[in-house]
């Protein structure tokens, strides 16, 4: 993320009235991963799953990369996945964690390109020049929100920010950081 790095807040609780977890995922764009996932889709997010840190996994559903002799096989693992994922999404509760949870682990696999273009917004062209004018005016927007926040990562150029934002639109929904990077490219790396 680099040079965009700054505060956002979290997009998902901006859809409209939806009665469950699972509901704001797919008004938000997301595909559950119950329904939608292939074998291939299940086995990066495993994969991903059993790197990340007991906090951040599904309770229930726990794995420790650093033992080897107490965790599940890979089928009890999804399938203890999957359970917590129905609950998690079939859940009234709608808090931080919940959402947290259900995007992480519960929805088929996308990057951060893809549901910026299904909330309406279009990447700038960061392999070329033809959006030039419009990154230089983002990077002035960010270059006054910097001042404010005084983090700064890298020096501020267009070739900088685009290199970011070409970085940012590949993240996956699994990143710890996703919902930061879906509003940091809506405001920096897109238009309306």
């Amino acid at each position: 993320m680099g040079v965009l790095a700054g505060s956002s807040y979290w997009y998902l609780t901006r859809v409209k009235s939806p009665s469950s977890v699972g509901d704001m995922l797919a008004s938000a764009g997301f595909k559950t991963l119950l329904s939608d996932a292939s074998k291939m889709e299940w086995d990066k997010v495993l994969s991903a799953y059993k790197q990340a840190s007991r906090d951040e996994q599904i309770s229930g559903a726990e794995y420790d990369s650093k033992s080897t002799s107490q965790n599940p096989s890979d089928d009890d693992l999804k399938s203890k996945i999957a359970g917590g994922c129905k609950i998690i999404l079939n859940s009234g509760d709608m808090n931080k964690q919940n959402l947290e949870l259900g995007r992480r682990w519960c929805v088929v696999t996308t990057n951060v390109r893809d549901i910026v273009e299904q909330n309406g917004y279009r990447f700038l062209d960061y392999d070329g020049n033809k959006d030039d004018r419009k990154w230089e005016i983002k990077m002035e927007s960010l270059k006054k929100r910097r001042k404010r926040d005084t983090q700064a990562a890298k020096p501020l150029d267009v070739a900088n920010m685009k290199s970011s934002c070409k970085e940012l639109a590949e993240a996956p929904t699994y990143h710890k950081s996703f919902n930061k990077s879906v509003e940091v490219a809506k405001d920096y790396c897109s238009e309306k």
